[in-house]
């Protein structure tokens, strides 16, 4: 079974918006980096022997930073992406995903790539996109780019079945 996709800067945009806030690393960053900094807010309004910072507004003041520094963080990641995801090396092209006995293959104009069933951590459906976790990174086929939902939901249903079936 396979499929050609065409990625465009717009899928990486909806990606990012969509997979950043879910990662659980990004918000230990933001949870870790907040902390921190109300830390040393408390810290300074303790030795300037003011009143200091109440429970609420503390707590207030930590969701609006950590909500702030989310979005930088994926308008970070987004920009990040696009800088290194250029047609020349094979990301915003063509691609053609086939599902083989050995795992999942990607081919494009400037390369070929098997990522095994072992080496797949995670896969994911969406209303418009299936994400196919492997390493660090994940490679994105929009929906859009299937004929029919029915071909959309049978191609995840073969990875799925791939990626249950593997050995560890």
């Amino acid at each position: 079974m396979q499929v050609e996709v065409n990625i465009k800067a717009t899928d990486i945009i909806k990606s990012c918006l969509y997979l950043v806030p879910q990662s659980k690393l990004s918000w230990g960053i933001s949870f870790l980096f907040v902390s921190v900094m109300a830390y040393k807010a408390d810290l300074v309004s303790k030795a300037e022997h003011s009143v200091g910072i109440s429970f609420v507004s503390t707590i207030i003041a930590c969701f609006i930073f950590i909500l702030g520094f989310m979005t930088l963080f994926v308008f970070a990641s987004i920009l990040q992406t696009l800088i290194i995801s250029r047609t020349k090396n094979g990301f915003l092209c063509r691609h053609n995903f086939e599902i083989a006995n050995e795992g999942l293959i990607e081919t494009t104009e400037v390369n070929k790539t098997l990522v095994k069933w072992e080496g797949i951590t995670k896969l994911l459906k969406t209303k418009r996109y299936i994400y196919v976790y492997a390493g660090v990174g994940y490679h994105i086929l929009p929906k859009r780019d299937f004929e029919t939902d029915e071909q959309f939901n049978a191609f995840y249903d073969a990875l799925n079945e791939g990626y249950r079936n593997r050995v560890i």
